[in-house]
């Protein structure tokens, strides 16, 4: 019996780093959104066996996007179609080819993954001998057998990580490769890369321009419901199912979304402490999946250098958005250099950036990294407090349908309208009691009615300043007082 599924077929395990665990089947069943992409990618591969004529593929996006999930199935799908059979040799890279640093490795290593998925062509018996000749013997040698064994066929590689293996592989290694396409047109090729690097969007780079470039783009609210919507009944959940669809349902998953801003993995880690009664109560659910998330977006501080951390940690601990100024006079860098990392760290997905008139203010792209850190270091306000007050918000729907605005979002939007001093400030005094996060939600709020301002608003973590959007949008400077006295 397979250990991904039971006697019924239901997944008894969603892994959330390594999908290629899981089997097709329940692969298939949890993609969401992604099957355009998917149908084209294995669309381009069928197409270059087909015309001669390569189309080679990179899928960009950060960590935990889902770049493994669509391999998997692109291997799936290619597997089993008649003309790959026919035609073509898949090899499915290793995750992580770890010690690859040559084109001589990495023919190696492809000869040793073809071996591993076509034994009768007994390709390690062949390769022997490769290993006892000088290395430009070695070279040559390799070069060959791989051309060998192919024949008439092509080769197709799915490869992930592009970026690290380049950088392995230095520029000597990338042109040996690139010679080998060009001289041969015997590879497809479908790779994957956390983000866009030098190695593919460098004019002097020898990639540059070669890859089809395909960015995966986060999952929105619908998705995220649909996905866990997929978890429940793959595990015969049919409780949890029937809640996801509740309007109860739906503001619960809304809160967490509201944090996690669309990463698949993030998504499929919660699931696992979801029942009906988890998924209404939400908050020891959440701070499970913030536990189970640390050691995740610790890999990722170990990814930076030394000044992109700096630059990282500083953010988490300043929470809001940040100009270059204020980030590099902190850092101890100067303003150039910070600029060129948090260029780096934009492409990464580590940071985004806030335009503001002629400045631009940076901020951490996910709320959760900054979450972890912070229940790491115990400092700051209690996460849960926050979880349960978007709890609140985003019970917006169930409370509409009985006639009732939520309280927080009723104040905000009369603070919106309030113009008498004495009044706003009663108000303001009102909704701060709860939690002090209504009290600094609050003042940042009065700051920008008062000014008309929004870089008044930067100082608010991401999560916090969306709450107020709704309020700002609709707030016209002919509603402004005349004076910040008035």
């Amino acid at each position: 019996m397979n250990l991904a599924v039971n006697a019924t077929g239901r997944a008894l395990y969603l892994s959330h780093f390594t999908p290629s665990m899981m089997t097709p089947q329940t692969l298939e069943t949890m993609l969401v959104q992604r099957e355009p992409l998917l149908a084209r990618g294995v669309d381009n591969v069928v197409e270059s066996l087909r015309t001669g004529s390569a189309h080679h593929t990179l899928l960009v996006g950060p960590r935990g996007i889902g770049k493994t999930h669509l391999i998997a199935l692109m291997h799936h799908r290619l597997s089993q179609n008649t003309l790959v059979q026919e035609q073509a040799l898949i090899a499915w890279m290793r995750e992580e080819e770890w010690g690859v640093t040559s084109f001589f490795e990495l023919v190696m290593r492809i000869l040793r993954t073809l071996n591993l998925s076509y034994p009768a062509l007994q390709i390690a018996q062949r390769t022997q001998s490769i290993l006892d000749l000088p290395i430009k013997a070695a070279e040559r040698q390799a070069e060959a057998l791989l051309l060998e064994l192919l024949g008439d066929k092509r080769l197709v590689v799915l490869l992930e990580n592009l970026d690290d293996l380049f950088e392995q592989m230095g520029d000597q290694g990338q042109k040996a490769l690139r010679a080998f396409l060009q001289n041969h047109n015997k590879l497809v090729l479908v790779c994957t890369s956390p983000a866009l690097f030098a190695g593919v969007s460098l004019q002097k780079s020898a990639f540059y321009g070669f890859f089809d470039i395909e960015p995966l783009q986060e999952l929105d609210f619908e998705d995220v419901v649909q996905l866990l919507h997929k978890v429940a009944q793959e595990r015969g959940d049919q409780a949890l199912a029937d809640f996801i669809a509740t309007p109860e349902g739906r503001a619960r998953i809304r809160a967490v979304h509201h944090l996690a801003e669309g990463n698949p993995r993030i998504y499929i880690i919660f699931a696992q402490f979801l029942s009906k009664e988890a998924l209404d109560a939400l908050v020891p659910a959440f701070m499970h999946t913030l536990d189970e998330l640390t050691p995740y977006y610790q890999a990722r501080m170990k990814d930076l250098s030394g000044q992109q951390r700096k630059i990282v940690e500083y953010l988490v601990n300043y929470r809001g958005a940040a100009p270059v100024k204020q980030i590099a006079k902190n850092c101890f860098i100067t303003q150039q250099t910070c600029s060129s990392q948090l260029k780096l760290l934009k492409e990464r997905r580590y940071v985004r950036a806030i335009e503001q008139g002629r400045e631009s203010y940076y901020e951490l792209c996910e709320p959760l990294m900054r979450l972890c850190m912070e229940v790491k270091q115990q400092r700051g306000e209690p996460i849960g407090l926050f979880v349960e007050m978007l709890k609140t918000w985003y019970g917006e729907a169930e409370l509409q349908q009985q006639g009732i605005e939520p309280k927080p979002k009723t104040q905000l939007a009369e603070l919106g309208r309030c113009k008498d001093k004495d009044a706003r400030m009663a108000l303001l005094q009102e909704i701060a009691q709860p939690q002090a996060v209504w009290g600094r939600m609050s003042a940042a709020l009065a700051h920008f009615l008062h000014t008309n301002d929004k870089k008044s608003l930067l100082s608010l973590p991401t999560e916090e300043r969306k709450l107020l959007l709704p309020v700002v949008e609709h707030w016209s400077p002919k509603d402004a007082p005349s004076s910040p006295a008035q």
